[in-house]
């Protein structure tokens, strides 16, 4: 399938200014890949060997924790998925990555990813910002879980992801907001105001 340079911009642009400078060096780079819901991307214990942006679906990252599996991470469109560690040292993950609803993706492996990113200075500039952006959604989502409450934790989540309730398992978003599948119905059974979500 070819890659359409024009719907792919946005997401580059997204995170940087200067994606001229290596939009055309990338793109020859990079496959797309067709997966169905419940399709893993990445199994727990292998090397995450490439990155990918997901152009449509939903997808999860988990771990198990006491026999029991957590997640940890919802993607959606526009998203740059997979284990930003293990892809980037190239050692095992400690998490995997599971398809939620039918995806499209746009693929690239390490060792075309690292070779571009020591010759195109824009591209690894590109690269920094992603890792920060990161860095940033993981800050934020500790400071919710710490911090505001069961009820409120689901609301900000639903209020960037308004869809989210029909797509996505009761009990993976559960394990995400960290509360059971039992106080999340009663969560959502109450109704929301979201003026008054910050």
């Amino acid at each position: 399938m070819a890659i359409d340079k024009q719907a792919v911009i946005p997401f580059f642009a997204h995170f940087s200014k200067n994606v001229e400078d290596f939009i055309d060096d990338i793109l020859p780079l990079i496959r797309t890949k067709k997966a169905k819901a419940g399709d893993i991307l990445l199994c727990i214990g292998d090397v995450c060997n490439q990155a990918s942006i997901l152009l449509t679906g939903i997808t999860r990252n988990y771990f198990y924790f006491d026999e029991k599996e957590i997640t940890t991470w919802f993607d959606f469109e526009g998203s740059f998925i997979g284990s930003l560690h293990s892809y980037l040292t190239q050692t095992p993950s400690l998490e995997g990555i599971e398809v939620i609803e039918d995806a499209i993706l746009l693929e690239i492996r390490f060792d075309k990813f690292n070779g571009l990113m020591q010759k195109n200075k824009a591209f690894k500039n590109f690269v920094d910002n992603v890792t920060l952006f990161f860095v940033f959604q993981l800050e934020e989502r500790g400071r919710v879980l710490q911090s505001c409450t069961a009820q409120d934790r689901y609301r900000k989540f639903i209020s960037k992801h308004p869809e989210i309730n029909k797509k996505i398992p009761q009990k993976h978003l559960a394990s995400f907001l960290g509360i059971t599948p039992e106080t999340l119905s009663r969560i959502k059974a109450k109704p929301v105001n979201y003026s008054s979500i910050k």
